[in-house]
Formats: structure tokens, sequence, C-alpha cells
């Protein structure tokens, strides 16, 4: 060819020599690799066909190493590295004489294209002959086999091969990891060494059959480490072809779902039961209600459903605390599942409501034997923090189709029923009569308008008197409020206070209570009347909420009254839900100047000892405790109770005082102070005014 040269190679003297050398020419240029011969100095002296065909370029392109470096190498760096090296090599090769390794690397041909190529060198006093073989390709699939290697080694998934047969021939870290096993240990068997056993013969079936349609499948498959433990997977199938078509590998790639799988099985589960009880909740019962009554639509069946409330569950809660509450539930959901058939349902609406799914009865006799069954159980007394508790329930009895044929109806019907049973006295059991879902809309209204109370000024507060036993005077009063209701008159606190503290009214009810005796108290002490105290009713939700101090010392001191006439009347359950909360609380106040007294006392689940760890000025016994003082046990009862008030420095205040003989036993127990009929019953403010000017002399 006319762009290459050839005077490089052997053209000797004698025409024996000439031909060997023509030969060597031709073997040159028709050698089927590109190759060159290079002079020491860097000048390219030969370039054969091949390689003018192959890299595009000539002689004229490159007369020097430094012209083909600058043609051929895109990166100037990485070409002086390249051609450092080869020359480095040929150094060494004619010293040491001993083989160099090929020079791999990427040249750009004339066209633009970036080819991998080897080069292998033979090196001489005076010249370098090069070969070129194109190994594009073979790098080409060495860096994919690379990539697939790291792939292989660095993902999380597991991975599997196997041969058309089924037997594993590699696995990846991530399915040691995953499976326990090892490489080793797999290789040669088929992956029903993982098997689990929970699928059964069907779903591998229907798996193949989907590989055999498309060659792939995707599902979730459980299977067992070797370990023992079975796990969940999501598993991914394919098979692998080659250009004819054949099968020649399958590959599986499979994630680890079990913390997914457990947290979804955690989920649902908290979805569909209570957290305290385990009990199914609501929207279970639900589920379960609406298919019971499709089974019972269809085979004419009856079911019941039974509605179960705690009687006096908050006086407990209040008293023990609600860690005590939350055990007595928990013993509560035990006794009821025991007492009800396997089929059956036991539910925990919230709070102390429960209700029971009874299916497949035969009439109403078998509810209410079940009924009196579970009244037995939730009766029996138990322990609760070394204490023993006893507590009763009130039952509401729905029975289907008589009483609701959706299950909207039969709940609130057996709701209905079971409020029938509290106003019976509580501790029993009701069936529905429609007169109660009567009483459930008049309840409901009642509320409604209850929250409009303080709104429309409907409340209003009433004074009863208090007497000192030993002067006879008066010496404070209790404030009560009333509810002016439209329609209905004057309601008594037992006819709303209840609902109030059930719906979350009560301390809107309490805030408008205490501000209205305050600014009562700042009226009378104007008009020059006796400056006495007045006791005012705390409840629950307001000596617990955050800032109940504060508020009181605002409030006091807006209207200008010394603190030590304003007396708060606590419950004992109200100390007894968070001692050291109500401790802390009770100190402030104390040190505030407010007094403190403890009303229906010896009617709660305390002992006498916890006064002595609270500030206290004095004791109510409760009204229940006089109506009996006939009893010798019951006036030995407030003996005591007088006696240990005393010990401890405490006042005592008897209530509801109703005749003679009750008040000359309290003067003879050495009670303080009394209240009731006796010496007045609660009255107008106006009435009370009328009462501090002339007051009554007691019997």
């Amino acid at each position: 060819m006319a762009a290459s040269r050839t005077e490089a190679l052997p053209a000797g003297g004698d025409s024996s020599d000439a031909g060997t050398a023509q030969a060597c020419r031709r073997a040159f240029q028709c050698a089927p690799l590109p190759m060159a011969v290079v002079a020491h100095d860097g000048t390219a002296l030969a370039l054969n066909d091949a390689f003018v065909r192959e890299l595009g370029y000539t002689l004229a392109d490159v007369p020097t190493i430094g012209h083909y470096v600058k043609l051929a190498f895109g990166d100037a760096d990485y070409g002086r590295r390249t051609m450092q090296k080869w020359e480095q090599d040929g150094r060494e090769y004619l010293q040491s004489r001993l083989p160099q390794a090929p020079i791999v690397a990427d040249v750009r041909c004339r066209d633009g294209v970036v080819r991998t190529f080897e080069a292998r060198t033979t090196w001489t006093p005076g010249e370098s002959f090069v070969t070129l073989l194109d190994i594009t390709d073979r790098a080409a699939g060495e860096e994919r086999l690379r990539l697939w290697n790291s792939v292989m080694r660095s993902t999380t998934e597991g991975i599997i091969v196997c041969d058309p047969h089924s037997r594993i021939i590699a696995v990846n870290p991530a399915f040691e990891r995953i499976t326990g096993y090892s490489e080793a240990e797999v290789i040669g068997h088929t992956p029903r060494i993982l098997h689990s056993g929970r699928q059964g013969p069907d779903f591998y079936t229907a798996m193949w059959r989907g590989m055999q349609e498309s060659d792939q499948w995707a599902g979730e498959v459980w299977n067992r480490r070797k370990s023992g433990e079975v796990y969940a997977e999501w598993l991914a199938l394919s098979a692998v072809r080659d250009a004819a078509g054949n099968l020649t590998h399958y590959v599986g790639v499979f994630s680890d779902i079990t913390e997914h799988k457990e947290q979804e099985q955690h989920l649902r589960h908290l979805a569909l039961f209570d957290a305290l009880t385990d009990l199914p909740n609501r929207a279970q019962l639900l589920q379960r209600l609406e298919h019971a009554l499709q089974l019972g639509a269809r085979q004419t069946s009856r079911l019941a459903v039974l509605f179960v409330d705690l009687d006096r569950f908050k006086e407990i809660n209040d008293s023990m605390g609600h860690e005590a509450g939350d055990l007595l539930l928990r013993e509560i959901a035990a006794r009821l599942r025991a007492v009800v058939r396997q089929a059956d349902t036991v539910a925990r609406m919230g709070g102390d409501e429960f209700v029971l799914l009874l299916e497949e009865l035969r009439g109403g006799d078998d509810a209410a034997r079940l009924a009196e069954e579970l009244l037995r159980a939730v009766a029996r007394p138990m322990m609760l923090n070394e204490q023993e508790v006893a507590i009763s329930a009130s039952v509401g009895i729905g029975i289907y189709p008589e009483d609701g044929t959706s299950a909207s109806d039969l709940m609130r019907n057996a709701d209905a029923a079971m409020y029938e049973a509290k106003r019976n006295g509580r501790n029993r059991y009701a069936f529905y009569a429609r007169e109660m879902n009567e009483y459930a809309t008049v309840r409901l209204r009642m509320e409604n308008d209850l929250r409009l109370a303080i709104e429309r000024e409907e409340l209003v507060v009433h004074f009863q008197p208090q007497f000192d036993l030993g002067s006879g005077s008066i010496v404070g009063a209790e404030a009560l409020a009333r509810w002016n209701r439209p329609g209905f008159g004057l309601l008594p606190p037992d006819q709303f206070i209840p609902l109030a503290e059930e719906r979350g009214l009560i301390s809107d009810i309490d805030a408008w209570v205490f501000e209205h005796v305050l600014r009562q108290m700042r009226a009378w002490d104007a008009l020059g009347l006796p400056c006495i105290s007045v006791a005012v009713n705390v409840s629950t939700p307001e000596f617990h909420e955050p800032g109940f101090v504060e508020r009181v010392t605002r409030r006091i001191a807006a209207h200008g009254i010394p603190p030590s006439r304003v007396e708060l009347e606590i419950t004992e359950g109200i100390v007894m839900r968070d001692v050291d909360s109500s401790r802390r609380v009770l100190n402030a106040l104390h040190a505030l100047g407010v007094k403190l007294s403890v009303d229906d006392f010896g009617t709660g689940y305390s002992s006498l000892s916890y006064l002595r760890h609270f500030c206290v000025d004095k004791l109510k016994i409760d009204k229940s405790f006089i109506s009996d003082a006939e009893d010798p046990k019951i006036c030995k009862l407030i003996q005591a109770i007088i006696a240990f008030a005393h010990s401890l420095d405490i006042r005592t205040n008897a209530e509801g005082v109703e005749n003679a003989a009750q008040l000359q036993l309290l003067r003879r127990l050495g009670c303080g102070e009394i209240q009731g009929f006796i010496a007045g019953t609660p009255m107008a403010a106006a009435d009370f005014e009328r009462v501090l000017r002339n007051p009554p002399a007691l019997p």
C-alpha cells in the first residue's frame, strides 16, 4: 500500500536475502492483525494494511509516537501513562530479555469509535514490532462479568441460580445470610431444601405453570432457614434461554419480608383488637355481628347482644389509680371469656363497657342464664394492689330479631337495656323494651340542654348552713349547684352532675360555681354580714387538671376574699387517684391558706392512714353513716372516725343530720360541725342572707 512504509523490514544483500525480505514484507502487509514497526526514537517506520484498515490511521497521520498519542488517546494523561509504560517495558526487556505482559489500552480510532486493544511488542536493538489484538468484545464481557459479580456480592436480595434441572449452581452472600446455608451446603441441591411445608403441592404446581407460560413468576413464599425458623420472602423467578431459545438456567431473586409481615400482622391486630385486654374491639365486633346477622337471616336462628357496664368503676379508678383500674379491666375480660362458649364473642367497647355476642340461641332464657352467670363471675372479689376489691355490673340484653334486625339497632337497644338495669339498682340484667329507648332519647336531650345551661344562665347556687355544735352558731355554708331547667323546674345536683361528669362538662360547671360563690361572699361582706367560710365541691377532672392551684389563687385574689374563708371539698377518690400529684396540690393549697375538707368520708376504698400524709382541715362524715347511727356498729364507726380526726387535729362535720336524736349523739361523740335538714335546707342566696341576719337556734 502506498500509505505503508516498509524500509525497516529485512532487505538483505544477495538474491536469497532479497527473497526473504520480500516474503517478510508480504507477510507483514497481509497479517490479519494490526501491526506497526517503531524506531526507538519514536518514529513510525511501517504500518500494515490491517492497522490502516482497523484503526484508520496511515503513516502520514502518525509519523511519530507523539502524533499517535494525540490522535488515539482522547485523554492526554492516559495516553502519556500508557506510552510511558510501553517504553519502560521495552527497556526492561532489552536489559533482562524476560517476556513482558501485554499492554491493554482503550484506543480512539479515526472514525471516533473507542476500541480496546491488547498490544504485544517484540523489541530489538533498533526497532520495536507491535501487534494489536482487538479485545473490545472480550473486555465488555469481562466488565459485564465483573459488574454481575459485584451485584451478586453487594445486593441485599438473595440470588439463587439453578441449572435446567433445578439444581443449585450458585448463590450470593445475601442468600447465605438470609437462609443460614453456605454456598457449599446447597450446591447440587434443589430449592426444596428450603421448603417450610406451609404451602402445599397446589401452590408449587401453580408456580411452575406460570413459569412455563411466561418464563417468569413472582409471589410470596414461606421458606425455612437452616436454623428451622420459618420466614417469609418475596420471590421473583425468571427462566434464562440462549439465542436458540433453549433453557439454560433459572434465576431467583428474593428478599426477606418477615419483619414486614409481622408489622403488618401487628397493625391488623391493633386495628381489630383492644390493646389493654386483647379482646375484639368495636370494629371487630361489628364485623362479626354483621356476619352473624346474615347467617341468622338465612338460617332463621336467633342471637343476642349483651351490653355490660361495670358499676361504679370510676370510684375504683379514682381511689386506687388507673393502673389498678387497668388490672381490674383485664381480670374482668378474662372472667367474661371464661363464661361464654368458644363460638361466642366478648369485645371491649372502651372504658368499662363490654359487649357479648351470643349466636345460635334457643331463646331469651339462654341469654338470661348467661347474664346471671357473668354477673356472678364479675362480682367475685379480686385482689388489687394487695387490697381486696369487689365490683358489680349492669347488663342489657337485645335479642335478634325481636329487638332489632340490624347491628346498629341491636347495639343501641342493648345499651338502652343496660341503662335500665342501672336505674333499677345495678348488679342486674334487663331485657330491652321500647320505654328504654325513650329514656335514652330523654337523656340525650338533657345532655344537649346541659351544654347550654351556663350560656343561658340557667344554673343557680344554693347554700346550706353549717353549725358549730359547741356554740350553736353558723360557721359556714356548703355551696350546691342547681339547674333551673326550662320546663322541668329546679333540678338538684344528683339529677345532672353525674351526667356532666360522664360527658366532660363538669369542669365548666365547677368554674362557674366557684366564681359565683366568690362574688356572693364579697356581696355579703359589703352588707356587713358575718364573715363565714363557704365550701365548694371540686370534681376529679378539675382537681387534676394542670394549673388548678394557679386558677384558684387567681380567682380568690381577684375577688379580695381571704383564702382562709374558702373551703374546697374533695372526695377520697380524688386524692387517691394519684397520691403524689394530690399531695403536691394539697400542700400548695394549704400554703395558700385555703381550707381543705374530705367529703363523703368513709365511702371510699382507702384507709384512715392516708390522712397522715395530706394537709386536711376537715372530715365530712357521710350522711349514710348518720342515717344509720342507731346501729351500734355504725355508732362505733362514727366514734372512731371522730376520735381519729381529733388525734390529727382535724375538724369533723356530719352531713345529713335530720333529727334531735342524731344531733344529741353527735354532740356526745364530740363532732365539731353539722349540716342537714334539722339545721337548714339548701336555700337561695337571698334566703341564706336572712338566715345570716337571724340565725336559728339548734335543738
